[in-house]
């Protein structure tokens, strides 16, 4: 059974009107799974990806999946667990910011999807923690971020430091406040991915889309998840990927920081 905390339609921003444009024949405006759209890449996740995939359904929310590369059945097994799509990026020669632009050039054509959740494929985001992440955009957010540091004692040492260097980093440059600006679980308006695309190509996504916001004027707020860490092997490599963070940043420190003004859903009541 569904568990948003609220209504289908009041999870729609009020300023937006309700259109059938595209609504696909598991999901409807009038239904929980019309108002969500999780988006999760994925490459050799068939060991996980069902559980997330199953548990995202139990939550109301429909799902896309975008294979980059996988080798063990992965599409497979998104497909039975109930995906509405299963997206193929049509070249390996990206990671996993790659394969999220491809979703959202995708996405592009769908317009009756008021919200959008990433979340990893490999087990270490909850989809009962989907809830959560709502109920802080029904109270006001226009982007929620996961913030895994109060429970970050199962967080390996290196991977906590570096963390919360890049995120105290990040939110130097841009006046944002997120504790967690690189935790991959997070849920936005629609409207903030309104004419962007990341440039990156591997595992820059979150810091793009976290500077994007701020600096379009986002109300960004955090909650608290679980650090759930079961054994699997990272795809990090810290070295490479601490230095196309670095890249990353000098790009978006040099590029003009121009505000861009709100034309976001009012956040006052529960529908904004």
């Amino acid at each position: 059974m569904p568990v948003f905390p609220e209504s289908p339609a009041s999870l729609a921003p009020r300023q937006l009107p309700r259109r059938r444009h595209g609504v696909t024949a598991d999901a409807s405006p009038s239904s929980p799974a019309g108002c969500c759209l999780v988006i999760i890449p994925v490459r050799n996740e068939a060991a996980a990806i069902g559980r997330v995939i199953a548990g995202c359904r139990r939550q109301g929310a429909r799902v896309w999946v975008v294979d980059n590369g996988s080798t063990d059945g992965t599409p497979a097994v998104a497909l039975a667990a109930g995906a509405s799509r299963v997206l193929t990026c049509p070249s390996r020669l990206g990671g996993k910011t790659a394969a999220l632009r491809f979703a959202l050039q995708e996405l592009a054509a769908m317009e009756d999807i008021p919200w959008i959740c990433f979340m990893d494929g490999d087990g270490q985001h909850r989809p009962d923690d989907l809830p959560l992440l709502l109920a802080a955009g029904l109270d006001g957010a226009d982007v929620v971020v996961g913030n895994r540091f109060p429970s970050a004692g199962r967080m390996p040492f290196a991977r906590f430091w570096t963390n919360r260097l890049m995120s105290a980093f990040l939110n130097t440059i841009c006046g944002g406040a997120a504790p967690d600006t690189q935790c991959g679980y997070r849920l936005l308006r629609r409207e903030i991915l309104t004419g962007w695309l990341p440039a990156g190509r591997h595992y820059e996504f979150e810091t793009e889309l976290y500077v994007h916001a701020v600096r379009r004027g986002a109300v960004v707020r955090s909650v608290p998840i679980p650090t759930i860490y079961a054994g699997e092997r990272s795809k990090i490599v810290w070295l490479r990927d601490t230095l196309r963070f670095a890249l990353c940043a000098a790009r978006l420190l040099l590029a003009p920081a121009r505000r861009v003004p709100r034309a976001l859903p009012s956040s006052n009541g529960p529908g904004g």
